[in-house]
């Protein structure tokens, strides 16, 4: 099945970025850890760049771990999108188990011509999941700087509606909200297992 984490959010902070962390994922019933690769648009599979603290697992973001590459989401034939960061584990036969960043807005509250701010959710999409724990968090952009944080007491309202579904049927299975002037650089918006 597929699970999506989208991040809605008003016209401040500008950039507002969602994390998926992979933790303790394995395979079925075997329980052996999962190795975690980067894919490129072009299906190169690399190494992910390690992570500040080697015992930490690879994470997903606007970049792969500590990697700022901007990702993008590209697109293919048709409608397809193709996003250009992902994580795939590193698993034989069938579908592998993929999280990506589809959509990356950082420009919230931004007026167009028409004078209107078309504020864009940011997507992280999960597929062929295997079991393990996959945390999502939210962070005001850029993560190493303690200002901005979020949301502004004008900015709005912070949201994170992580749904599940299989290509038929889509339901909600959480949602966050983070009320407008509560402050702060992190949101913790949850963990499917």
């Amino acid at each position: 099945g597929r699970t999506r984490a989208v991040l809605r959010w008003g016209d401040t902070p500008a950039d507002l970025d969602l994390y998926v962390v992979p933790v303790g994922v394995t395979l079925g019933g075997a329980g052996t850890p999962v190795d975690w690769l980067s894919r490129s648009l072009s299906g190169q599979v690399s190494d992910p760049p390690t992570t500040l603290e080697p015992k930490h697992p690879p994470y997903l973001w606007w970049g792969v771990s500590d990697d700022e590459r901007g990702c993008v989401c590209v697109q293919g034939l048709g409608s397809k999108c193709e996003p250009t960061c992902n994580l795939i584990a590193d698993v034989e036969g069938g579908s592998p188990p993929t999280i990506s960043i589809d959509r990356d807005d950082t420009n919230h509250g931004v007026l167009t011509l028409e004078n209107v701010a078309v504020n864009t959710p940011e997507v992280a999409t999960l597929d062929n999941l295997l079991p393990g724990a996959y945390y999502i968090y939210v962070n005001s952009y850029p993560p190493d700087e303690p200002t901005p944080t979020f949301p502004m007491s004008t900015g709005g309202d912070v949201f994170v509606d992580i749904w599940l579904g299989d290509g038929v049927e889509v339901s909600l299975i959480g949602h966050v909200t983070l009320p407008a002037g509560s402050g702060g650089k992190w949101l913790w918006a949850g963990v499917f297992e």
